[in-house]
């Protein structure tokens, strides 16, 4: 018996597939104040970031009038620096295209009003009081608040390093005393009164600052939130670094110019002296706070209020 099977035939058809251009990801920027650093930074952070520089202030205040809109709550008037407008408009592009963007500018309060302008120009939207919050944190807690509140694609350790990448040129290099501070320094150390660093940066980049301006000698040592494990919302480091030295919290004065830090200190039982800085928005708090208030360093050699003579 023969047993008939219907074969279908299949029409093959070759399809050309559609070549898709593959997109290029987007790459972090990071902003950074010098192009000798910019070059540095991005060779060690690699190919998803892109690094480049402000080179210095992009604002400024106007030359040609008080620069202070008397009308609109004393509103400061800036303008773009002359010479800068290729540079900003560079900034913009890079910034618009890029997936996340880093104002990385220096340590210190100059670094944070270049940062403050940069941001208003490339219409970036910080977290409100963002600066404030990472300063009152060890740098662990820091690199940990980024990393959870903004996604950061780094580990902690990739963060902590670049930091200290990021700073170590300008402690070693850059960073110089406040007038006055010396003097201070060297009256204590002749009184014979220990005196030790408690600071929320790092450890060796504060050494090789203070080894380089020649007044590590006068210190028994230096003490970091690191080390401690807490920022200086908490009393720890205060606490450790007194016992360091042998004091007790009421024999111990505490030099601070950071209304979190006045705060914890003095509720730990410290002597607290505010020293005014420029950059600071909390003056008033800080007088009211601080047992002690000075407005430069030289007041403090001259006190009869701290009994150092």
């Amino acid at each position: 018996m023969a047993t008939a099977t219907k074969t279908k035939t299949t029409k093959k058809t070759t399809a050309k597939k559609a070549t898709k251009k593959r997109a290029t990801p987007k790459k972090n920027l990071v902003i950074v104040e010098s192009p000798a650093k910019a070059k540095t930074i991005e060779k060690y952070l690699g190919r998803n970031y892109k690094v480049v520089a402000s080179v210095g202030h992009i604002r400024d205040l106007k030359k040609s009038s008080m620069s202070i809109d008397f009308e609109n709550n004393y509103e400061p008037q800036y303008i773009n620096i002359r010479g800068k407008g290729p540079l900003i408009n560079e900034l913009k592009k890079e910034a618009k295209k890029a997936k996340q963007v880093f104002l990385a500018s220096d340590p210190d309060r100059e670094g944070e009003a270049i940062s403050w302008h940069l941001s208003h120009i490339l219409g970036l939207e910080p977290e409100e009081n963002l600066s404030e919050k990472i300063m009152t944190m060890s740098m662990e807690e820091g690199a940990d608040y980024l990393i959870d509140h903004y996604g950061v694609s780094l580990t902690r350790t990739q963060i902590l390093d670049g930091i200290r990448e990021l700073i170590r040129g300008f402690y070693e290099d850059e960073v110089q005393l406040k007038p006055g501070v010396e003097q201070v320094i060297k009256l204590l150390a002749s009184k014979d009164i220990p005196m030790i660093i408690a600071t929320s940066s790092d450890s060796a980049c504060v050494t090789a600052g203070l080894k380089r301006l020649g007044v590590w000698s006068y210190f028994k040592g230096i003490l970091t939130c690191s080390d401690i494990g807490k920022g200086k919302t908490e009393p720890d480091i205060y606490l450790a670094a007194a016992k360091e030295i042998g004091s007790k919290p009421s024999e111990t004065v505490v030099f601070e110019d950071a209304l979190h830090a006045i705060v914890t200190a003095k509720n730990a039982g410290f002597i607290t002296v505010g020293i005014y800085d420029s950059y600071n928005q909390d003056e008033e708090k800080i007088r009211k706070i601080a047992d002690f208030y000075y407005n430069n360093w030289d007041e403090v050699s001259n006190s009869k209020n701290i009994r150092i003579r």
